[in-house]
């Protein structure tokens, strides 16, 4: 079921960066960004409102570098609000962050940055990578 949630994750966010691009290129890109975490923060804040109960087990706490999600949000609108309106359109501004998650997911997990197993990165793993840079070279220049 994971997996299913995780392809739907990717849907939205595909539909969210069209979205924050259009706004960027109407409002500008800095502006657009604010709206758009003036309307996330209101919507999280809703949801926390309505369900009164989170996952979290009360009592512990965040580490302090789990708060800058909010900060990499902020500068990623800003960044796709600017790709998105350039030459490389919505498709290449995907590929583009797909292969980014993907060589800091195999960091993170070669390391066990953030406090999580580390996981060796493999051939298959490298082998990946070279086919998603192949797919996003394809949709930029082919």
């Amino acid at each position: 079921m994971y997996w299913i949630l995780a392809l739907i994750s990717g849907c939205l966010l595909a539909v969210m960066i069209f979205l924050n691009g259009a706004l960027a290129a109407a409002i500008g890109p800095v502006e657009g960004s604010l709206v758009v975490h003036g309307v996330g923060l209101l919507v999280a804040s809703a949801l926390v409102f309505l369900i009164r109960e989170t996952s979290a087990t009360p009592g512990l706490k965040a580490p302090w570098w789990a708060y800058l999600g909010g900060a990499f949000g902020a500068v990623l609108v800003i960044i796709s609000g600017i790709t998105v309106n350039s030459e490389i359109g919505v498709a290449g501004t995907i590929s583009m962050l797909l292969l980014g998650q993907v060589l800091a997911g195999m960091l993170t997990d070669q390391f066990g940055w953030f406090g999580l197993p580390r996981r060796r990165v493999t051939l298959l793993d490298l082998a990946q990578v070279v086919l998603v840079l192949g797919g996003s070279g394809l949709l930029l220049y082919g």
